[in-house]
């Protein structure tokens, strides 16, 4: 049967994730789905607040969308390297 993840395994440090997705729904999704497997999580609805976040949040790994209004997520990228 098809089994999906449950959590981090015990003792694990507490990794932070940014979400950056113009999609509410999508993004609204991916937060729910890795903070009930135990990750922190801060989200953002475009590049430029995304570059906000990060600096002040600095998360282990970002879940970059690429084509956002504002500010893509190649430039985001790019600012945040």
């Amino acid at each position: 049967p098809h089994q999906g993840a449950i959590g981090l395994a015990p003792n694990q440090p507490r990794y932070r994730l940014l979400v950056v997705e113009d999609c509410r729904d999508n993004r609204q999704l991916l937060v729910k789905l890795l903070e009930s497997i135990g990750f922190e999580v801060q989200q953002a609805a475009n590049g430029q607040e995304a570059i906000a976040r990060w600096e002040s949040f600095t998360p282990h790994l970002t879940w970059m969308d690429l084509r956002m209004p504002v500010m893509d997520g190649y430039e985001a990228t790019k600012q945040i390297k």
